[in-house]
């Protein structure tokens, strides 16, 4: 399903569904009565989610039903996010091909978050992909900017900043009939502020020198770490190299993860967020860059372990937690095990979306990365927002 007849350059914004001001806009995907939309087992709400190297041992995800803004595959790098309304919504569709209908919501990306929001010269960008056995429609709500933003110089600069909002109400259905209906622009998305600016007085600035744990080949070396990370190695040496997790520990019981972020209060990043390693990092081909995308439900045949990722807490997407990033580019690193390094950006989850699966427990400690790499030199370092006002799970 695509929207066409798009200004080119216009820069995509959200999908989404409105109940309120005096204005009711749903969002809706539906299939004939009696029939459902294909769901693969590991497949996911949003294309842009699938890692199209899983075709050849999963074909039905190929097949997949989904929605999206501009990208079918994780290559494009777009991190979509979705609200706690359009979350609340979307459980019948996505685990048992049922019809989605949301009231109040939105799909959404960050401005600049990928070269796949922006419109192209032939003005369709794809929206969904849809498979079932009979009739279909819906209703898609799209939200862009018509200023869009410059590439062309390799960054990402912002054009025209105070132009409007344009939506587009699209009906449509297997008979093609669609409608360009003009509507007041609904507000912008929640989207989560900036790590707060007092980080610098909330540091840890103490380091202690901790053994690593024995296991023969790793015996007398020894790790310098912040007072409040802990490394646990989780798998034997073999190719690949040794597999550790690291954690954030003496965290409040009860508080709330909110991000891993970079800040730059100029040129030179205050506090970056990095990893390295003299060798390379494994990624397994369905692996993902954050741990929560991992589908917890693949074939036994499908080893992803050992794979090395980021993440708050989860590492599959067995919690339902969807992460999601913006200004960090993950590419050398997920796609060639490089190096990650990033002067300004977060990897954060909404409130209220999580299901407590961000919420800290008795041991006070949260899972922030997993690397597997064969170096016996790699570190990095990792900056933690959380709230310790937490939330209640009732």
């Amino acid at each position: 399903v695509y929207a066409v007849g798009l200004p080119e350059g216009a820069e995509l914004s959200a999908l989404y569904a409105m109940d309120g001001q005096g204005t009711r806009v749903p969002l809706e995907l539906w299939a004939e009565p009696g029939e459902r939309f294909f769901q693969a087992e590991v497949g996911s709400l949003f294309g842009s989610d699938i890692n199209p190297a899983l075709f050849q041992v999963v074909p039905d995800l190929a097949v997949d039903t989904w929605l999206t803004l501009g990208s079918d595959t994780i290559a494009d790098g777009l991190s979509l996010s979705s609200t706690s309304g359009f979350d609340e919504s979307d459980v019948d569709f996505t685990t048992q091909g049922g019809n989605l209908t949301v009231a109040d919501g939105a799909v959404f990306a960050t401005r600049c978050g990928s070269p796949a929001l922006v419109v192209p010269a032939d003005g369709e960008i794809l929206l969904g992909q849809v498979t079932t056995p009979g009739n279909f429609g819906g209703t898609l709500n799209l939200q862009y900017l018509e200023g869009g933003v410059d590439r062309t110089g390799g960054g990402c600069e912002i054009i025209g900043k105070g132009e409007p909002t344009v939506v587009r109400n699209m009906d449509f259905s297997v008979q093609c009939e669609t409608a360009d209906v003009p509507y007041p622009p609904p507000p912008p998305p929640e989207s989560t502020p900036p790590p707060s600016q007092d980080h610098k007085k909330r540091s840890e600035t103490c380091q202690e020198m901790a053994p690593i744990p024995g296991d023969g080949a790793h015996d007398g070396c020894v790790a310098t770490l912040a007072c409040n990370v802990a490394l646990e190695r989780v798998s034997g040496d073999d190719e690949r190299g040794v597999t550790w997790r690291v954690y954030v520990t003496g965290l409040p019981v009860d508080s709330e993860l909110s991000a891993l972020y970079a800040v730059a209060d100029g040129p030179k990043s205050t506090a970056p967020l990095s990893l390295w390693s003299d060798a390379r990092f494994y990624q397994s081909p369905y692996g993902a860059f954050l741990g929560s995308d991992i589908p917890s439900n693949l074939p036994p045949s499908i080893e992803v372990g050992r794979d090395s990722w980021l993440t708050l807490a989860v590492d599959s997407n067995a919690a339902g937690v969807k992460l999601n990033t913006v200004g960090i580019d993950s590419g050398r690193f997920e796609q060639a095990g490089g190096n990650l390094s990033s002067a300004d950006g977060a990897i954060f989850g909404l409130r209220g979306t999580h299901k407590g699966a961000l919420v800290v427990g008795n041991d006070g400690r949260a899972l922030v990365a997993q690397v597997t790499t064969t170096s016996e030199r790699w570190g990095g370092s990792l900056n933690l927002q959380y709230l310790t006002g937490g939330i209640d799970p009732a």
